[in-house]
């Protein structure tokens, strides 16, 4: 009888396993880390979405999708993941152009998440604006405008929509004047993230030609090249874009929209690392107003985080930043030196930066490198550190250009590409220079 019980109660733990929702028929080997959390914590859903998020990155779609199918099952009023879906389906259609009726048909899965996501939340923004958007592919362009304008009534914020009524007012409306205000309007937004706007910037430019407004400025056409928009040519304006205007697709959930009141995270940030994270997410997003902002309030809570001065350094130096100032970004690596004089990459850095200025005086290579001004660096951080890559390798080479000690150099090289293997392409070209090389 027990033996009979005990056979029953293993069958219903199958049978119940069978029905529980799985993940791992598209596994992507990668994020193995993750898979093996989520089988060990099933309900952590925050986990899934985090997953489905890096494969959707990495346009691992069917991936992607079988998570975010885990999340609907394990809780079926998701509504972002709905939105995160339709978004997937977006790709594939992306990805499908020669074939128009397949093309049709993710479009229309698609449309079905993003109603979906409506039915659960009738005020999100995002999913107003991935409809709409999916409408004008489909050609659908007055059903797409009132639903832009449905998501800006719930989000001021979205740059995307203004833009994309301006492609609809410029080229199925052919109001002109109109499309132009539009898209200004989104390139007057978040004038501090060139990355975000990039493609506005672009389509200004084309609006601006056609209403024979202003002049276009060899600025205006370094943004879009530092924006990534495709085929940017500063010689010729018809080279700009693909297709005469250029739209933004659907918005992720996590999608940033409004820098000054979204979070690539859950929380607001109030620890360095949190302060730090942030900037450095609005940095590679070349929002390099608001990267300084967090930098320096990173900076304010603690004062010795090399980090924080080197990343405000580089957001001043980047020559996408339309406040590039050099001055600026050696003040904070000066400022860090003074907190801390022996800190090793702030020597390196200040010992580059001496470099970079002597070739800006016309100076040879080679005149540089072995300068007596630059070698007090060198010599600071050897001592500081006699195993440092950096300091064994310029050790190297003042031995081989100035003193001709092929031999001493030599053991500098060598000990340079054993400690930093990065070297070694480097290195090994200057041990053959001086027949060295074993």
């Amino acid at each position: 009888m027990n033996k009979n019980l005990f056979i029953i109660i293993l069958l219903c733990l199958l049978l119940s396993s069978c029905w529980q929702p799985q993940i791992g028929k598209y596994y992507y080997p990668p994020y193995e880390n993750y898979y093996k959390k989520i089988r060990q914590d099933p309900d952590n859903l925050d986990l899934c979405r985090e997953l489905a998020e890096k494969c959707t990155k990495k346009k691992k779609i069917e991936a992607a999708y079988e998570v975010y199918q885990y999340i609907i099952r394990k809780a079926p009023n998701d509504y972002k993941s709905y939105n995160d879906v339709g978004y997937l389906f977006y790709l594939k259609a992306n990805s499908t152009k020669a074939d128009l009726k397949k093309q049709h048909n993710y479009f229309s899965k698609a449309l079905e998440n993003y109603n979906k996501v409506l039915e659960l939340k009738p005020d999100y923004a995002r999913a107003k604006f991935n409809k709409g958007y999916i409408l004008q592919r489909l050609g659908r362009s007055q059903e797409a405008l009132a639903l832009y304008n449905e998501a800006l009534k719930l989000d001021p914020e979205i740059i995307e929509a203004n833009n994309n009524l301006g492609i609809i007012y410029l080229c199925d409306l052919k109001d002109n004047k109109k499309g132009y205000d539009y898209i200004l309007k989104a390139t007057q937004q978040d004038p501090g993230c060139i990355k975000r706007y990039g493609k506005a910037y672009a389509n200004l430019i084309f609006a601006k030609n056609i209403n024979k407004i202003g002049t276009i400025t060899l600025f205006d056409k370094f943004k879009i090249l530092n924006a990534g928009v495709k085929n940017a040519d500063c010689t010729d304006l018809k080279e700009y874009c693909e297709t005469p205007f250029y739209s933004y697709t659907p918005l992720l959930s996590k999608d940033i929209t409004s820098p000054a009141k979204e979070f690539p995270f859950k929380k607001k940030p109030q620890s360095v690392k949190e302060y730090y994270k942030l900037a450095k997410y609005y940095e590679e997003n070349y929002c390099h107003e608001l990267a300084i902002k967090y930098l320096d309030l990173c900076i304010e809570k603690d004062s010795k985080n090399y980090e924080a001065y080197e990343l405000a350094s580089d957001v001043y130096s980047s020559n996408a930043n339309e406040n590039r100032n050099k001055q600026k970004a050696n003040e904070y690596i000066d400022t860090f030196l003074e907190l801390d004089p022996d800190y090793i990459p702030a020597l390196i850095s200040v010992a580059s930066r001496y470099i970079e200025y002597r070739l800006n005086e016309n100076q040879e290579w080679e005149d540089v490198i072995t300068d007596p001004k630059f070698f007090i660096y060198v010599d600071k951080i050897y001592k500081l550190e006699p195993m440092n890559p950096w300091a064994l390798y310029n050790k190297g080479k003042y031995y081989q250009t100035q003193k001709n000690d092929f031999e001493k150099a030599s053991e500098y090289y060598i000990k340079c590409k054993m400690v930093d293997p990065e070297y070694k392409k480097q290195v090994n070209k200057r041990l053959t220079e001086m027949g060295k090389l074993k």
